[in-house]
């Protein structure tokens, strides 16, 4: 079974030392080509092999790398482990015709393995694999639910690309193994209803009412065998590899691992090989970023990539076990904190391997009054479920002192939206989980351009008296609602 592809696409100077180091170039038929003289090594994020890792994950040690290649050259493989580099085994390359060949090794700790290219005169590879001769343990068939509003440009680029892959094409080990499921809060797309394509209309009940929606389309149709549950935004880049990897990962994964989610790390957008986060710490909501900011062009990186561990993954890329979604739905938060809950409800560490994630806007692109209400008001329910709330006099004081910095910059908007979202915190979880999400988030723009000082004022009041005669209260009946 195959479980890494290298890979090398067509990319900017500033990003191929993400996939190898050297000069080579890739051909419009996805062919590495190297003249004479030229050496390129794969001791990168993308086509390195965490042998220990996948041990961890699997129990398998044996492995094989298989290539495709022609030419006049010698491939190396190298195992890398505390800084030191040992030579397993070499080929020696030398026919104008495509030659396959292998080399198989073992694995019991915790390297990493890479692949070395010399060339003597031109050398073309056409294809490097790692595979194993384990048998998969189960089978695997991942619902896709994609939730979107009005993103159609980015969406349909993206479900081309799933299209065009090996899940789309008969004869392949993928095909049938991944079905999507796109939830259009806009409906601004055609429906289609097949069973590898759904697009479904829907209300605009937000991120989390859109996913909602797109489990319980899995939940219905059993007859599809969905083994698991990716969620993923509608507006990220990615490579193919990441579902290839991460099939693999569910087919070949131990049983104790099953009940874990598969988190998809995000790299930035604007600078695509910085790696913005692995997995996230809930912190009670100043969350803190796993393998943030980091170069992983840089080879002190790769050691550590799949080692720092987290709660829970965000909701651009994650694959839920079956059982967990059959059983669990997400809260009406519209947007924000909704992957927070539902990860830590999980109650797992999420499992990260290198490959597999995508390209993102991050945070910093994003904020508006209206995302500013959804991160106090969800925040704080996410901390009374999940019982981490600090106490009342120093939430009171945390708050006081954010809403006078607004004030102090005359950022009136964020001061009102901020108020509102602790005063709809405080009025309870009765109201939260009965009110109408589409209905509430389109009363919400106006709801903070209408408050003035003097209802800000009134609100604060109310927000107080609640705080300091039933925060307890409060608290025990968002995690009562939520059972």
């Amino acid at each position: 079974m195959i479980v890494q592809n290298i890979i090398y696409p067509e990319i900017s100077e500033e990003e191929k030392e993400l996939f190898f180091r050297g000069n080579a170039l890739t051909d419009k038929n996805g062919i590495l080509h190297l003249q004479a003289g030229e050496r390129i090594v794969f001791d990168t994020y993308m086509n390195v092999f965490d042998a220990g890792i996948w041990r961890e994950y699997t129990g398998i040690t044996n492995w094989k790398i298989v290539f495709e290649a022609c030419g006049n050259g010698r491939i190396s493989l190298y195992r890398f482990y505390e800084g030191t580099r040992t030579l397993v085994s070499f080929k020696e390359i030398c026919d104008r015709e495509d030659v396959s060949d292998y080399i198989f090794f073992e694995e019991k700790g915790n390297a990493l393995y890479y692949l070395q290219i010399e060339a003597k005169d031109d050398f073309r590879l056409k294809r490097a694999i790692f595979s194993t001769e384990a048998l998969s343990k189960r089978e695997v068939c991942i619902g896709t639910v994609i939730c979107t509003y009005h993103r159609e440009k980015q969406l349909l680029q993206n479900l081309e690309k799933v299209k065009a892959s090996l899940f789309f094409k008969e004869g392949t080990e993928y095909f049938g193994k991944l079905n999507l499921c796109v939830i259009d809060n806009a409906s601004s797309l055609p429906e289609q209803k097949e069973k590898s394509l759904v697009i479904c209309h829907n209300s605009n009940t937000g991120g989390s009412g859109g996913f909602s929606k797109g489990m319980e389309y899995i939940r219905q149709h059993k007859e599809y065998g969905i083994t698991n549950v990716l969620l993923m935004d509608d507006d990220v880049d990615f490579y193919m590899e990441s579902f290839y990897r991460m099939y693999a990962l569910l087919a070949l994964r131990k049983n104790e691992m099953q009940n874990r989610v598969i988190a998809g790390r995000m790299f930035r957008a604007d600078k695509k090989y910085i790696q913005y986060t692995k997995t996230e710490i809930w912190n009670r909501s100043e969350i803190l970023h796993t393998g943030w900011m980091q170069d992983m062009r840089k080879v002190e990186c790769l050691p550590w990539m799949n080692l720092q561990e987290g709660e829970y993954s965000g909701w651009w890329f994650a694959c839920f076990p079956m059982e967990f979604v059959q059983k669990e739905k997400p809260l009406p938060f519209f947007l924000h904190c909704d992957d927070v809950e539902y990860g830590l409800r999980l109650g797992t560490v999420p499992m990260a391997l290198n490959g597999i994630q995508v390209w993102h806007e991050t945070y910093e692109y994003r904020q508006s009054p209206v995302i500013a209400y959804y991160d106090v008001r969800n925040s704080l329910i996410t901390n009374a479920i999940c019982g981490c709330s600090i106490g009342r006099r120093d939430l009171w004081t945390l708050w006081t002192q954010k809403l006078t910095d607004y004030l102090e910059q005359g950022n009136l908007e964020y001061y009102f939206a901020t108020i509102l979202g602790l005063y709809d915190f405080v009025m309870g979880a009765r109201r939260f989980y009965r009110e109408d999400i589409e209905k509430h988030h389109n009363r919400l723009k106006t709801r903070i351009t209408r408050t003035n000082r003097q209802k800000a004022w009134w609100c604060l009041k109310v927000i107080y008296v609640r705080l300091m005669v039933c925060y307890k209260k409060i608290q025990n009946a968002y995690r009562r609602e939520n059972k």
